[in-house]
């Protein structure tokens, strides 16, 4: 051997650590993040396609209240406009109910319909998606530009 000594992984951590090399901490590299400055953005409505029992409105009653917003109720099934109209009224929040029949005559078609008379396959039995596209309507000559789903 020419004089140099194999250093091994043992050998390294037991001789003295050059400072130039190692820093023992990094500590001096953070820094608290600043606050996040997060822009305040109103909801326009608070929507349900409701089909549940009218008790379970009252979620999404309470959303709207906290957010400072109404809600829009479309109702089938199990709850009619007129109970989310009289839930209002005891919860304290503004509601628009409408009752959403089975037949969307009058409505223009969306291309998601249309697919799904094509295909069948992928259609389900709730009436959730004609309630969205109905809400959406409704949303756009309303002028609304932020809307919260809910359920």
């Amino acid at each position: 051997m020419s004089g140099r000594k194999a250093v091994t992984t043992l050998d390294a951590h037991t001789q003295p650590i050059d400072p130039t090399f190692h820093h023992p901490s990094h500590r001096h590299l953070l820094s608290e993040p600043p606050e996040p400055r997060v822009p305040s953005v109103g909801i326009d409505a608070v929507i349900v396609p409701a089909a549940r029992p009218v008790e379970c409105l009252k979620d999404a009653f309470t959303l709207a209240q906290k957010l400072g917003t109404g809600v829009v109720a479309m109702c089938s099934g199990a709850v009619t406009a007129y109970q989310a109209v009289a839930l209002s009224d005891t919860e304290g929040v503004p509601v628009t109910a409408l009752d959403v029949a089975d037949d969307a005559d009058g409505l223009p078609t969306f291309s998601t319909t249309e697919f799904l008379r094509r295909h069948p396959e992928f259609a389900r039995p709730s009436d959730t998606s004609r309630k969205r596209n109905l809400a959406l309507l409704l949303s756009r000559f309303a002028g609304w530009e932020r809307v919260l789903f809910s359920r």
